[in-house]
């Protein structure tokens, strides 16, 4: 099995609506859940209540990861596995080395590493760190750290990673959203085995800042296309 480690905030974590668009159904595509692997279904994150109206629109949902995980499938054949380590609002700063996030995404993945081949990260975020000037000019800064690091603790320098960017979400909800985007292009450029996955056209959900559905679905196929693009693979249209 091949296992792909999923960090970031919650436009990773997946906040589109369940029932917008079909369901994803591959039973060679699995999440890890307690340390053991389980067949994909979404949500692949809980980390927002799944049904009720308790946060508004701020459930847990539809992922770019299961249309990520669908095309690697059915590409490359064998199995895929996710480690689902995203955490909705956390900031640049959470994912530092010796922070919660970071610690567990690490924990999580050496897990998984026991009884898969661990290949790539799909990393996204941010967006929570639009909101001042300073965040935003120190987050490129704080992110090669967190995934320099990270990489290096897994012994993953030279696997795929793949960052995505917030090019969709323009608005005065993030009013310094283009100095992080910025940063996040220029980091991908500068990282070896990494590329940068547009968000541009996508759209959102009404609260404007997350992803609905269909565009998570579009999203997960641009990450797999950059992932290919990475791993000396093409993709010869899809299907």
């Amino acid at each position: 099995m091949k296992s792909f480690l999923l960090i970031g905030q919650s436009n990773m974590c997946g906040r589109g609506f369940v029932g917008d668009v079909p369901e994803i159904r591959n039973m060679r595509c699995f999440v890890l859940r307690n340390g053991h692997w389980s067949v994909m279904t979404e949500p692949i994150h809980v980390d927002a209540p799944v049904f009720g109206d308790l946060y508004g629109d701020l459930r847990s949902g539809v992922c770019l990861a299961a249309s990520f995980a669908d095309a690697f499938q059915r590409h490359f054949g064998g199995d895929v596995g996710f480690i689902p380590c995203a955490v909705g609002g956390s900031s640049i700063t959470l994912w530092q080395p010796g922070e919660t996030a970071y610690d567990n995404a690490v924990f999580q993945t050496r897990l998984a590493m026991r009884s898969s081949e661990f290949a790539g990260i799909l990393f996204h975020q941010g967006c929570q760190d639009t909101g001042d000037a300073e965040s935003a000019r120190g987050h490129k800064d704080l992110a090669r750290i967190a995934l320099t690091a990270m990489r290096q603790e897994l012994g993953a320098e030279q696997e795929p990673l793949l960052i995505g960017g917030l090019g969709s979400f323009r608005g005065g909800l993030l009013p310094f959203l283009e100095p992080v985007e910025t940063g996040l292009r220029k980091l991908a450029d500068e990282l070896p085995k990494t590329a940068f996955v547009s968000a541009e056209g996508l759209t959102r959900n009404p609260d404007g800042v997350h992803l609905d559905s269909r565009s998570l679905r579009e999203f997960g196929l641009r990450y797999f296309e950059a992932y290919c693009r990475i791993a000396g693979n093409t993709t010869e249209g899809r299907q």
